[in-house]
């Protein structure tokens, strides 16, 4: 469906030694002051699709993530999940296990879990892209395929289209996406009077 029309007129090349459109990713994120972009995320489970939309930042390891009612935040030690619905806030430790999918545990630590297959060049939106097809290494992983479109200008990353093992596939289209320096606030959440705090870390 949305895969099809990312891939419309794309070819595919083996990856066979030569650097990979990842590691370019990989490096300029490392380099990187700051990342700031808006997001769609869409979640498919057979016809029933889920759709969420906000506004991430993404510094190293670190991330800030608003959409909705619920802020996200993490330090790369504590992550702090404020609901401003439920006026609560739950922080705990920062450990991302086999199910969780983010940005920079995908990047950071990819050759300990991914490896790229091939990858395709393409035009989206008047913009030249690669489109890098991205399978775990581990053949029982949680997740069976990751599909990235990165700019060929500046090796940013403008949509995943992630598959779990149970065919549950994440769509993540960022749009605006810019690179600036970021507040190290931005990556620090510090509760409002009145809000309830349920602490779990260990």
């Amino acid at each position: 469906m949305l895969i099809a029309s990312v891939l419309c007129g794309a070819r595919a090349v083996p990856v066979r030694g030569q650097e990979s459109v990842i590691d370019r990713v990989r490096a300029r994120y490392e380099a990187s002051s700051g990342i700031e972009a808006r997001f769609e995320q869409v979640t498919t489970l057979f016809d029933e699709s889920d759709r969420l939309t906000g506004r991430i930042w993404l510094q190293g390891e670190k991330y800030r993530l608003e959409a909705g009612t619920r802020t996200v935040v993490a330090d790369g030690v504590t992550v702090w999940v404020f609901d401003r619905a439920e006026n609560q806030v739950i922080i705990s430790d920062f450990v991302e296990d086999e199910t969780t999918f983010s940005i920079t545990g995908f990047l950071y630590r990819f050759e300990e879990r991914w490896k790229v297959t091939g990858e395709a060049a393409s035009v989206q939106g008047g913009e030249r892209v690669r489109i890098a097809t991205v399978v775990p290494i581990d053949p029982d992983d949680w997740f069976s395929r990751v599909t990235v479109t990165v700019r060929e200008r500046d090796a940013l990353v403008t949509r995943l289209e992630v598959v779990d093992a149970s065919d549950i596939t994440m769509i993540f289209d960022l749009q605006g996406v810019v690179e600036r320096p970021l507040e190290p606030g931005l990556f620090r959440f510090t509760p409002e009077a009145g809000v309830e705090v349920v602490d779990l870390r260990s």
